[in-house]
């Protein structure tokens, strides 16, 4: 990603997908204080997870999907100066470790995508009260432990709920999500 981008600070919109940029995301974008979205998916970015993303203060959309080589684990408060952002898509980025519980209080949040990774652990107790998720995909990674999603999460949330292949889950079978997950 060319570090000259945060020498554009007007810029509102910044789409690079599938250009094959290679290299981390570089600090200096934390400059681009008017940016909504920033969406650089399939390319071969890497690197720790960039702590820059912080300074995006307009930022209502973050994509970066399908960088393989990024292989990071995700800090705790990586995007915590992000109350704008609606939609996260880190699906299939080798992210490791734990889903970080600092994504609830992203109270702009309504799309999470963090499907097809090495997650490991279990889905934030956080999570059990997030009502302003409208998709949440955690499938494909090696989670465990109990769903802790209330019954009107899931319903609200129907198929955009996808935790499957995650064989480390699961459900209280005293629980009224019995018949949710069957």
């Amino acid at each position: 990603v060319p570090s000259t981008l945060s020498t554009c600070g007007s810029l509102i919109k910044i789409d690079l997908s599938r250009n094959r940029l290679t290299g981390p995301i570089p600090d200096s974008i934390n400059r681009l204080n008017q940016l909504v979205l920033l969406d650089l998916s399939y390319n071969r970015l890497s690197g720790p997870f960039p702590a820059s993303l912080q300074g995006l203060n307009s930022l209502q959309a973050l994509v970066l999907k399908g960088n393989t080589k990024f292989s990071a684990t995700m800090p705790e408060n990586a995007l915590k100066g992000l109350k704008n952002l609606m939609i996260l898509v880190l699906s299939n980025m080798n992210l490791q470790g734990s889903i970080p519980g600092s994504l609830t209080r992203l109270t702009s949040l309504r799309v999470l995508h963090l499907e097809g990774n090495n997650l490991t652990g279990s889905i934030p107790l956080e999570f059990r009260d997030v009502k302003h998720l409208s998709e949440l995909r955690l499938n494909d990674n090696h989670l465990t432990g109990p769903v802790p999603f209330e019954r009107d999460t899931v319903w609200r949330m129907r198929r955009k709920l996808r935790l499957y292949n995650n064989t480390g889950l699961c459900v209280n079978r005293n629980s009224d999500l019995d018949d949710v997950f069957g």
